[in-house]
C-alpha cells in the first residue's frame, strides 16, 4: 500500500508518505526491499524491512520534496517474484503554491487569531500555509471555497448569512476547527449551531463557563484517545502532556449523554479533562471533517500556546480537517472512466493517456450526446475496439434537448496513471489524472480446489484432476498397456535378430597368413 498526508500536499514542502507491506505467505521474509520512484525516476533510496513475520504488515514512513506545484506520480516497488503484478503500488498528487487557512478570530484584537498564525505559518515555505485572520463579515462577503480549512476562534455568533455559506463549504468536503472563548453565546450555539446533533457543533453547551479546580498531585488534566492530532503526546512519560493545563472550559450539557457508543450520532469524543468532562470532538458533516475544543485556542484559558507541542498539535490539526475532495482518483483497476460533459463548457473531443507494458499509447475519440427524454444504446464503433463505449441516442436528438455529452472508457485493467485530457470551447486544454492500482487482496492466494476448478472450467471440459498429495495415479495402467509393452518388447527381439543375421550373413575379409 501507499498513502500519505497528500491533502495538504505544497511545493517545496516535505511530504509524509507512508508505504504497507504485507507478508501473505506462510513463513517469515527477511531484508525486504522497496525502491521509490517519483515522476518516472528512480530516487538513491531504499526503504528495508528486516523480517516480516508471516501474515503480518509493516510500514514505513518516508519523506518526499516536490519542488513544482504541478500534478506528480510517486512509485514504490519490491523486487521481482513470480507473481509481478503486485510488487508496485502507484499514487497520483497534486502539489499546490501554498495552502490557504482562513480564522475568523470573534476577538477584534485578533489576539487568539496570532497564535494560530505562528504556528502554521511562522515560515510558510517550511509548512505550506497561508493563514489569513479575519472578522465574522468576511464569510458573508466573500467566498471561502478556495480555503483549505476554516477557523472559528471565539466566535459570538453567526448571522444567517454567514452560516449558510460555511454549512455549504463545510458539506462539501470543506474543514472545520471550533474553539471557544468568553465571547461565546450558548443559546446560539445550542440552537443555530448544535440543532439538535444535525448542525456544525457537535455537543450542546451549558451557558456559563466552568473552571478546572487546581490539585496537588493530580497529573495530567488532558486524557487523550486515539487520534492523529495527538501525536507529539504520544509515548510513556511525555513532558508536554504533562504541564499542559487548561484553567478554563465550556462544559457539554448535562443532559447530553457521554457515551459515545449509546449516541450514534457520530461524535467521537478524542479528549477529556481529568474530572471526566469531555474537552475535544471530531465529527463528519456531510463530506467535511470537523474538530471542536471547548477551551480556547490561546492561552487565555489554559497554556497550550506556551509549548512548542502547540505547533505540532495544529499542523496535526490542520492535516485532519483539511479538504480531501480536491486529491487525484484513485481506484481499482478494472473500474471503468464515465465521462458525463456539459457542452456549454466543453467540446466532445477526448484523449486518454493509457499506461502500457511497451510504454505510454494515446487513444482519441469523441462523446455522444445524451438527451434526457430517450434511452440511450451503447454503440459499438471503431473506438470500441480500444474500450470505448459511445452512448447516443436511437433517434436523432434536436440540439435543444441536448443534456451532457458522454462516454465510457472500460480499457483500465493494467495498472497505472490514466491522463484524460479534454478541451474547453476557448481550446484551453484540461487534464485529469485517475490511478489505478490491483486490490491488495489479490496477492493472497492460496491453492484451488477440485470443486473450484470444476466449476470455472464447465461441463462441457472433460479434465483428469488429480488431488494433491496422491501418487496412485502414477502406478495405474489404462487399457491396453499390456498389449502395448508385449509389442515393444517383440519388437526389440526382431532388431537384435535381424543384427545378428547381418553379421553372419555379411562377407568378412580374412587376413592373408606369411610363411
Amino acid at each position: 500500500g501507499l498513502a500519505g498526508d497528500l491533502q495538504v500536499a505544497a511545493a517545496g514542502v516535505p511530504v509524509r508518505l507512508r508505504a504497507t507491506v504485507k507478508n501473505f505467505a506462510e513463513q517469515a521474509a527477511t531484508e525486504v526491499r522497496l525502491s521509490v520512484f517519483q515522476d518516472g525516476h528512480k530516487l538513491p533510496m531504499t526503504l528495508t524491512f528486516d523480517k516480516i513475520e508471516a501474515g503480518e504488515s509493516v510500514e514505513r514512513e518516508f519523506d518526499l520534496v516536490f519542488e513544482t506545484p504541478k500534478k506528480h506520480d510517486v512509485r514504490v516497488s519490491l523486487e521481482g517474484d513470480s507473481l509481478s503484478e503486485d510488487n508496485s503500488r502507484l499514487l497520483a498528487l497534486e502539489t499546490s503554491a501554498v495552502h490557504k487557512v482562513l480564522i475568523i478570530d470573534g476577538d477584534p484584537s485578533g489576539d487568539e487569531g496570532s497564535y494560530v498564525v505562528d504556528a502554521l505559518a511562522a515560515d510558510p515555505r517550511i509548512t505550506g500555509f497561508s493563514p489569513q485572520i479575519e472578522s465574522v463579515d468576511y464569510l458573508r462577503r466573500r467566498p471561502i471555497d478556495e480555503f483549505q480549512a476554516i477557523y472559528l476562534l471565539n466566535v459570538a455568533d453567526l448571522p444567517a448569512d454567514a452560516l449558510d455559506p460555511l454549512e455549504k463549504y463545510v458539506t462539501a468536503g470543506g474543514g472545520l476547527a471550533w474553539f471557544v472563548g468568553p465571547s461565546v453565546k450558548t443559546t446560539f450555539y445550542n440552537e443555530a449551531l448544535f440543532k439538535a446533533g444535525r448542525g456544525l457543533f457537535p455537543v450542546p453547551l451549558e451557558q456559563v463557563p466552568r473552571e478546572l479546580p487546581i490539585v496537588d498531585d493530580s497529573g495530567p488534566d488532558l486524557v487523550l484517545a486515539s487520534h492523529p492530532i495527538f501525536r507529539v503526546f504520544e509515548g510513556q512519560e511525555n513532558p508536554y502532556l504533562d504541564v499542559t493545563r487548561v484553567a478554563k472550559f465550556f462544559p457539554a450539557a448535562a443532559s447530553w449523554p457521554r457515551d459515545d457508543q449509546s449516541r450514534k450520532d457520530g461524535v467521537q469524543t478524542i479528549a477529556s479533562l481529568r474530572n471526566s468532562q469531555p474537552l475535544m470532538f471530531h465529527h463528519r458533516f456531510g463530506k467535511g471533517n470537523i474538530i471542536t475544543c471547548l477551551t480556547t485556542c490561546g492561552p487565555a484559558w489554559n497554556n497550550w500556546a506556551k509549548y512548542a507541542s502547540y505547533v505540532v498539535l495544529q499542523l496535526e490539526l490542520q492535516k485532519s480537517i483539511a479538504r480531501t475532495d480536491r486529491q487525484l482518483e484513485r481506484r481499482l483497476a478494472g473500474e471503468p472512466i464515465e465521462l458525463s460533459l456539459n457542452p456549454s463548457e466543453f467540446t466532445d473531443l477526448i484523449e486518454i493517456v493509457v499506461p502500457d507494458p511497451a510504454g505510454e499509447r494515446t487513444l482519441r475519440f469523441q462523446a455522444t450526446p445524451e438527451t434526457g427524454n430517450s434511452k440511450s444504446e451503447t454503440r459499438n464503433t471503431k473506438d470500441s475496439r480500444d474500450g470505448i463505449d459511445e452512448k447516443s441516442s436511437p433517434l436523432a436528438p434536436q440540439p435543444s434537448a441536448q443534456l451532457r455529452l458522454t462516454a465510457t472508457f472500460r480499457d483500465t485493467d493494467l495498472p497505472g496513471i490514466y491522463r484524460v485530457r479534454l478541451l474547453d470551447l476557448g481550446q484551453v486544454p484540461f487534464e485529469r489524472w485517475i490511478t489505478y492500482n490491483f486490490p491488495a487482496d489479490e496477492s493472497d492466494l492460496s491453492l484451488a480446489t477440485t470443486e473450484m476448478i470444476r466449476k470455472q472450467l464447465g461441463d462441457k471440459v472433460r479434465v483428469s484432476i488429480h488431488e494433491p498429495g496422491e501418487f496412485a495415479w502414477i502406478a495405474g495402467r489404462d487399457i491396453g498397456s499390456e498389449v502395448r509393452n508385449a509389442l515393444l518388447l517383440l519388437l526389440a527381439v526382431i532388431l537384435i535378430a535381424e543384427q545378428f543375421l547381418a553379421y553372419r550373413l555379411s562377407y568378412h575379409q580374412v587376413s592373408a597368413t606369411i610363411r
